[in-house]
């Protein structure tokens, strides 16, 4: 009797813990809005110290603006500074192609640039 006790005892917590595993793991509403808020609350106190958003674009305009200042001072030769990109000079690999007999074409490495003939 005490056997059939324990387990009816065993299966009735066994088929508890189901039970709640399954209602726990129902997805429940959430409003959008509340997700929002969150999302708004927690950057409004977030610490602006910890601002890194536009770091580099701060940092960029103090480098050029401290060079802008140490030509107007004298210390560094203004021709140092180039406002033009530097042209890609020579030449470079690229892709070519070859037509075979069946009208398929096959790429092949090859070297461009200058002159653009093939080697």
């Amino acid at each position: 009797m005490e056997t059939k006790l324990s387990a009816a005892l065993s299966l009735t917590i066994l088929l508890g813990c189901c039970l709640a595993s399954s209602a726990l793991s129902l997805p429940t509403e959430v409003k959008t809005n509340e997700i929002e808020s969150a999302d708004q609350s927690s950057q409004d106190r977030r610490a602006t110290w910890l601002e890194t958003r536009t770091l580099e674009e701060n940092l960029k305009e103090l480098v050029y603006l401290s060079i802008q200042e140490l030509i107007s001072e004298g210390r560094i030769n203004p021709e140092v500074v180039v406002d033009k990109v530097p042209v890609k000079r020579g030449r470079h690999q690229g892709f070519c192609f070859k037509k075979t007999k069946s009208g398929r074409f096959l790429p092949y490495i090859c070297w461009k640039g200058e002159d653009d003939h093939d080697e």
